[in-house]
């Protein structure tokens, strides 16, 4: 056994040479980012004008901006540029860390932590599996990562411990006492406070599907903690989105115009209408992979359930809404969608670690002493979920083009 020093000692260090290669794989292509999208010219702006500037256009999600009025407070000399790679970077460089952790501890020993490493960098660089390449920010798929939004990107930081948090709301947990109570129910209210002045995305779509699945599970009978409901999630979050909403569409402000009912509208845009489909089911190809090789057990996984609720609702909004006005061409429901799918990708490998985890424990095998020992079902889940590595790899490499 090994004692809690050596294992946090060899956390810290796979955290630190995640830390190291995320650095140096996210650099040049965050640096082009900063160079060649507009998005972030417009956020420093935004950013290095506040709080003057909040009062002459709609700001409604401020996160990314306050870390990079900081950063530029803190580092006078350094050039625009600069600023704005080191803020996006310190969302960035932390998430392959948080989601090892994560994976480590579902995996309970059963697999090397050089390898559980690897699943947490893949995943953070993951991309639906790319067929056409024709739109240079890939619309028509589901995707996981961008490059040249800022602040989706730093929701990214928050949505997988969002989620996570979320289901202590779905499921009547025991506590130990109040004060563990009042803990966690603190905890899912910062997380969705610090998510949504993040970008209000995921927000919009994790909030009623947590209700809707509490409410199912009641009609069946099991319980669900609808206190922890309303304080630890729609409360702290109503709050913020009452706030973004009022600023953005009541104020008077400049903003990018009205939500819009327009089934396809945005996607039939820029790619045909038959292409949908089957790239949506391209960006689905690990988390239905994993569903349909452990049937019986994803329809047990609260987590899975409840992840992909929130992606039928995230799409509902991404297919039939659309902001009108200067903004159409941003499709900023895209951005629920891409955030929800992230959230179902990690949720799909956790869970397929944890059927891992069960089929060595049948075996009387529960360390990573001999390997990993991959069943057949768990190494082609893999090897999907590689492609979806792969293919992102290849996004990375293909954003270089773009000019």
């Amino acid at each position: 056994m090994k004692t809690e020093s050596a294992d946090f000692l060899q956390n810290s260090l796979m955290c630190v040479l995640l830390l190291t290669l995320s650095f140096m794989f996210l650099t040049p292509v965050m640096r082009h980012a900063i160079d060649e999208a507009s998005d972030y010219y417009n956020h420093y702006n935004f950013a290095i004008e506040l709080p003057t500037k909040i009062g002459n256009i709609a700001i409604g999600h401020v996160l990314y901006h306050a870390v990079v009025k900081v950063f530029r407070a803190l580092l006078p000399a350094a050039t625009d540029a600069d600023v704005q790679l080191i803020s996006i970077l310190s969302f960035m460089l932390p998430l392959p860390a948080l989601i090892y952790l994560l994976l480590k501890r579902s995996a309970g020993g059963t697999l090397p932590d050089i390898f559980i490493g690897a699943l947490a960098l893949g995943l953070t660089l993951a991309a639906p599996v790319t067929v056409w390449t024709d739109n240079r920010w890939m619309i028509g798929y589901i995707n996981l990562i961008v490059y040249h939004n800022p602040t989706l990107i730093a929701l990214r930081l928050f949505v997988i411990p969002l989620s996570l948090l979320a289901m202590l709301a779905v499921q009547s947990r025991v506590y130990r006492d109040r004060n563990q109570r009042f803990f966690w129910l603190s905890a899912a209210a910062s997380a969705i406070m610090v998510a949504t002045l993040s970008k209000p995305s995921y927000t919009i779509a994790l909030l009623p599907a947590v209700v809707l699945y509490a409410m199912w599970r009641r009609l069946r009978g099991k319980r669900g903690d609808f206190v922890f409901i309303v304080w630890g999630l729609c409360l702290p979050a109503g709050i913020i989105l009452a706030l973004q909403y009022f600023f953005t569409f009541a104020s008077g402000l400049p903003h990018g115009g009205p939500i819009t009912f327009g089934p396809l509208s945005f996607m039939t845009y820029y790619i045909p209408a038959w292409r949908i489909p089957i790239q949506v089911a391209l960006s689905l190809v690990f988390p239905i992979s994993v569903c349909l090789l452990y049937f019986d057990a994803a329809r047990k996984c609260q987590y899975l359930k409840l992840s992909w609720l929130v992606l039928a609702i995230s799409c509902l909004y991404l297919f039939t809404l659309y902001q009108d006005g200067g903004d159409f061409q941003s499709g900023n429901f895209v951005w629920t969608a891409y955030s929800a799918m992230f959230v179902l990708m990690f949720a799909s490998l956790i869970f397929l670690i944890q059927q891992h985890k069960r089929e060595r424990k049948s075996q009387g095998l529960e360390t990573g002493s001999a390997g990993p020992r991959l069943s057949s079902r768990v190494s082609v889940g893999l090897a999907l979920f590689a492609l979806h590595v792969l293919s992102g790899i290849a996004y990375w490499h293909r954003f270089f083009d773009y000019v």
